[in-house]
């Protein structure tokens, strides 16, 4: 992301500004959360990348959310996800 990375007060003051424009919020995680991410996460590897896309996901799953996303294989992995791209 380059330039456009944001440290974390950045990070909260952005959230802060799109929950005054657009109503955004944080959502807890959802019910059976655990049991959605462990099934997603239960194999006999080290990968990183892995954990975080499977908590997403299981996160957007269990709010019935749809993911959306500028990662590719993210994109390829979750049924229904949307997949941004960037144009420059």
């Amino acid at each position: 992301m380059g330039v456009d990375v944001l440290t974390l007060v950045e990070a909260w003051s952005a959230l802060d500004r799109l929950s005054d424009y657009w109503g955004a919020v944080l959502l807890e995680e959802p019910p059976d959360f655990a049991v959605e991410f462990r099934a997603l996460t239960m194999r006999d590897e080290v990968s990183p990348q892995l954990w975080a896309d499977a908590y997403v996901s299981a996160f957007a799953h269990g709010h019935r959310l749809t993911l959306v996303t500028f990662d590719k294989a993210l994109a390829r992995s979750v049924n229904g996800a949307v997949l941004l791209k960037v144009w420059s």
